[in-house]
């Protein structure tokens, strides 16, 4: 079984496409359980599609917004995820804060990744509802990095990312939480991931050159990309 690959011409449709889904995602799980757990990772990925949500009438009281991973940067640095989810999208709608659930960099990163496991364990009856992550060009999803030892983690929900090619570093949640996710989203945009994407696909690499694998196998991922990342493939 693998995911499914929903072909899109441009940003600004897969935006669309997107936030449709979010919305009908979003009022499945408040019938269900009263609240949607949503997890964003960092990167420009996901922007297009934050910043057309946030022009959306949703039920914000009801949302809870989670980071995938965070770099080990200030919080007002410009590499910093929490600041982007911020601008993109959470200082543009009326979320409560306490909704709102980031990765304290305030803390040593080993007490910034043991406390936000326990903020999902508590927060989390099992996963996401869903998750939007991007692929990287060199098929990474959140910051979990080709041949990383973190891709074979058994139990942990969330790890700190100290490697030496990875600069800052990182925290982020792992695979056995991902894939408990509702709904994936493995967003692939631009004409410099059209080899990622290629890879993402391709049955002769095994997942672990290409962590994007781990969640494109599984039935309730959906790969959305655009036209100029699948037109050379």
């Amino acid at each position: 079984m693998v995911g499914k690959i929903v072909p899109l011409k441009n940003e600004e449709e897969m935006a669309l496409y997107a936030v449709r889904k979010i919305k009908h995602l979003c009022q499945k799980a408040l019938f269900m359980r009263g609240r949607f757990n949503m997890a964003v990772s960092g990167g420009r990925s996901p922007i297009a599609v934050l910043k057309r949500l946030a022009q959306e009438d949703m039920s914000w009281q009801n949302v809870h917004i989670f980071q995938v991973d965070e770099r080990y940067v200030s919080p007002d640095s410009p590499t910093s995820n929490s600041k982007m989810l911020k601008e993109m999208l959470l200082s543009r709608v009326s979320i409560p804060v306490e909704n709102i659930h980031f990765i304290d960099t305030g803390l040593t990163i080993q007490e910034a990744a043991r406390e936000y496991e326990n903020l999902l364990r508590l927060c989390l009856r099992e996963g996401f509802d869903l998750v939007i992550l991007g692929l990287g060009a060199d098929c990474h999803i959140a910051s979990l990095f080709p041949y990383s030892p973190l891709l074979k983690q058994p139990q942990r929900w969330v790890a700190e990312v100290i490697e030496p090619s990875v600069v800052p570093a990182r925290v982020t949640v792992t695979l056995p939480l991902l894939r408990r996710s509702g709904s994936i989203f493995l967003i692939v945009t631009g004409k410099e991931k059209s080899d990622a994407f290629r890879r993402l696909t391709d049955i002769f690499i095994a997942p672990e050159a290409c962590p994007g694998k781990y969640l494109y196998e599984l039935q309730q991922t959906e790969v959305l990309v655009t036209a100029d990342a699948y037109s050379n493939n």
